[in-house]
């Protein structure tokens, strides 16, 4: 699975603010600013049987569509380069605060 697909194909109710933490680096982007653009793209509009070359430059056009919606001054290939968007999950967890409404997502992938 990619991470992603992990971000983007999941949704807990009720909790939508939180933090991303890959390989224990936070990311700088927040959760609901990664999902508000992989929870756009369906989880079958890449081929993930194709080399991650191809899976990366193909997964940066479908962001690509959404660049509108990016945070001042990430482009769509910083945005998958940076947040690790098709790297393959090797595990991962969420913590949530149910007092806050915020999560924390820790992914480890695969290097």
């Amino acid at each position: 699975m990619l991470v992603a697909h992990l971000i983007g194909g999941n949704e807990i109710k009720g909790f939508a603010v939180g933090e991303v933490y890959v390989n224990d680096e936070k990311l700088n982007l927040t959760y609901e600013q990664i999902v508000r653009i992989c929870g756009n793209i369906s989880l079958g509009d890449v081929d993930t049987s194709m080399d991650s070359s191809y899976i990366k430059r193909e997964y940066t056009k479908l962001v690509e569509e959404y660049e509108d919606d990016l945070p001042d001054g990430v482009t769509p290939n910083s945005f998958v380069t940076d947040n690790f968007l098709t790297k393959e999950v090797c595990y991962s967890e969420y913590e949530l605060d149910a007092e806050t409404k915020s999560l924390k997502l820790k992914i480890d992938i695969f290097n």
